[in-house]
């Protein structure tokens, strides 16, 4: 009996040392033309990798997207950008490691800033806001220092137990949409969830642009998924705020959304803010153009 367990002790195997993914990235950060253009990306893994685009970058593609270990090279394909500068993190992900890739692409032209939306729309005078928002007022904020050329709109709060309205402001007197395309406004700070803009049309119903990861200027368009018990745009607080510290442009294109409402009174524009995540941001100056 003991010649046999020395001989199956020595038939016994090492188990093998688990690989430890490594991930090696070329070029961090590529910058697009607005025209539109392909570019190639380099990196090494050595285990096997996957490389994911944002459901919201709709405007650039990777291929392939997976791989075997060693050196890669994908091809980043981005559309022309008719609108703003926008960006999007490329995420590679080998094993239990991840990395992200930045991609940029320059704005075919500066948009420019309009009017202000509503009267208050600058934040500098809490009563002038005030006068402009229906009957919920102002939530989860307030007015202070620190705004883009003076004072801005701060919202600064833990975790809150439901989807909140921030603010609706109501239909200005002498409203016009003549010429007009988009809305948009100025953000920095951090958030662990993120905006959803409702912009309401002239039966009452809206269209729902949610704002989506946000880490520099971007463009947003209304979603097509309707609530089914409203009938409304579907609102949505998914993705990440991080703008570094610096301000960033949202534009939302309201170019093809039908009868948006211009009777005076009448809810017009309305900011949300998710559920169950901590916000720490400015906003300022709501434009119209």
């Amino acid at each position: 009996m003991v010649g046999l367990s020395a001989t199956f002790a020595s038939c016994s195997k090492t188990p093998d040392t688990p690989v430890t993914p490594k991930i090696d990235i070329e070029e961090k950060t590529v910058s697009f033309a607005a025209a539109g253009e392909e570019k190639s990306v380099k990196f090494e893994s050595n285990v096997d990798w996957t490389i994911t685009v944002p459901a919201d970058a709709t405007w650039a593609t990777v291929t392939p997207t997976s791989g075997k270990s060693g050196k890669a090279t994908v091809a980043v394909k981005v559309l022309k950008n008719d609108g703003a500068e926008r960006s999007a993190e490329l995420t590679i992900t080998a094993g239990t490691k991840s990395e992200k890739i930045t991609i940029k692409q320059a704005g075919a032209t500066e948009v420019p800033v309009g009017a202000l939306l509503f009267p208050g729309a600058d934040f500098e005078d809490l009563d002038v806001l005030k006068a402009a928002l229906n009957t919920h007022g102002l939530k989860n904020a307030e007015i202070a220092e620190g705004g883009k050329k003076g004072k801005a709109l701060k919202i600064s709060t833990d975790a809150i137990e439901k989807n909140t309205y921030i603010l609706t402001a109501k239909c200005p007197a002498g409203f016009s949409l003549a010429g007009k395309t988009s809305i948009s406004f100025y953000v920095k700070g951090t958030a662990a969830k993120s905006f959803s803009i409702q912009v309401y049309k002239a039966d009452g119903k809206y269209a729902a642009l949610n704002v989506g990861d946000l880490t520099g200027d971007k463009t947003v368009k209304p979603t097509d998924k309707l609530n089914d018990k409203t009938g409304s745009g579907l609102n949505d607080y998914k993705g990440n705020i991080n703008t570094n510290d610096k301000w960033v442009r949202v534009i939302f294109d309201i170019s093809k959304i039908s009868d948006i409402t211009t009777t005076e009174g009448k809810d017009l524009f309305a900011i949300k803010m998710g559920n169950k995540a901590k916000y720490d941001i400015l906003i300022d100056e709501v434009t119209i153009q």
